[in-house]
């Protein structure tokens, strides 16, 4: 079965509410035996979504937004592409005034743009959400239209996703998945790391790979434990450092959770990834920050937390040293667990990390090529992984 999942949003900045969905459609359809061809991201434009459809799929998923307009000019594009016009459909519209007089919502011209959908589609909806989506079927491919709401994909799945996926792929059949999570490595490099484990004819291994970001779903079906433990067992160890979590769960997301169970509270600083990795866990969940700093120019933050002249005129304003100043003297001068100094040398292409505690401060030093969104995102990766690292510190896959 040929699969697509694709995230509709034309700012890459913010992407976390769409990775969810769509890492939680990645794992399920996995579940089912199969395996995305493509995971994407796309611009809402009329001809990217029509080149997709145009691929041949069984299956397309969109992943819109939170974003009511949006979502509603994703539909205009498809009912274009499908040849039919955006038409209310009045089970909604009832569903979303209740949903709007029991919170209060004012339902206005904008609310009600979420009860149109192409004509002759399958709505999807909830009356105890104000998100909702679409099936629709064109020629032979079957298309999903769903927002970046993880809470409402994952409720509707079952009734209104299992059964596409069951039908297409011929068997009601689930399989036994384990996931591994690991970050710092390409995937071309991570398949070269594995390749004897990839060979075992008992086990079925998908990588999913963002950047340096991989996803491993190990599947199986009707196989004796005692054959699939060795192999997966013989993966873990190779990527013992690597592996972040045996869960479906991001980067931002495992450390939340870490910082969540341990009752642990950070403060930090953000040059270089201006304010990507505070907004990223303000997402999902604010209370882990004790404080956010934000600045581009290194001598107001080093005026803002007195680091001292000496310091500066012995290592340079970029150095491991005085990074490693910088992350001690926030920590000193903050109530918080933790401290991340993430200090950027946009003329060297040089990034240093800073976490520390009052156990010890570790740096980090990370070369790029190329200053732009997408180096933000990978650093900003990047610094959750060294954050985890020192969260799970007395863990085996971390010594």
């Amino acid at each position: 079965m040929k699969i697509a999942i694709i995230g509709i949003n034309n700012s890459l900045i913010d992407l976390s509410s769409q990775n969810e969905v769509i890492d939680f459609l990645k794992f399920n359809i996995v579940k089912q035996g199969k395996m995305p061809s493509l995971v994407s991201y796309f611009n809402n434009n009329l001809d990217n979504i029509r080149l997709i459809i145009n691929q041949n799929y069984d299956l397309v998923f969109f992943v819109g937004s939170d974003s009511i307009i949006f979502n509603h000019n994703i539909k205009d594009n498809l009912a274009k592409i499908f040849g039919v016009r955006l038409e209310k459909y009045n089970p909604c519209e009832m569903a979303i005034q209740d949903y709007c007089a029991n919170n209060n919502i004012v339902y206005s011209a904008e609310e009600e743009m979420q009860t149109f959908f192409p004509t002759n589609s399958q709505p999807i909806y909830k009356t105890s959400y104000f998100n909702n989506g679409f099936a629709y079927k064109y020629n032979n491919t079957q298309v999903f239209m769903l927002p970046s709401d993880i809470d409402f994909v994952s409720e509707v799945y079952s009734f209104s996703i299992l059964p596409f996926l069951s039908k297409n792929s011929g068997t009601n059949a689930s399989f036994d998945t384990m996931t591994i999570r690991c970050y710092g490595i390409l995937e071309k490099d991570l398949r070269g790391l594995i390749q004897e484990e990839l060979k075992c004819p008992n086990i079925k291994v998908d990588i999913v790979s963002t950047r340096l970001d991989n996803v491993l779903y190990i599947s199986y079906q009707n196989t004796d434990i005692s054959v699939i433990q060795p192999v997966i067992a013989d993966i873990c160890s190779k990527l013992s450092k690597l592996i972040y979590a045996t869960e479906d769960t991001t980067l931002y997301q495992t450390a939340v959770n870490l910082l969540s169970i341990q009752k642990k509270k950070i403060v930090l600083a953000e040059t270089l990834t201006k304010a990507n990795i505070t907004s990223n866990i303000m997402n999902l969940n604010a209370d882990v920050i004790e404080k956010s700093i934000i600045v581009s120019n290194f001598d107001s933050i080093a005026k803002q937390l007195k680091l001292s002249e000496r310091v500066v005129n012995q290592f340079g304003k970029y150095s491991v040293n005085t990074v490693y100043e910088l992350d001690n003297l926030l920590l000193e001068q903050a109530n918080s667990d933790i401290a991340i100094f993430v200090l950027g040398d946009k003329t060297n292409n040089t990034c240093f990390i800073a976490i520390g505690d009052i156990d010890g401060i570790h740096v980090y030093k990370n070369k790029f090529v190329t200053y732009n969104q997408l180096t933000i995102n990978m650093l900003s990766e990047t610094t959750m992984f060294y954050l985890i690292k020192k969260l799970r510190q007395n863990d085996l896959q971390f010594r």
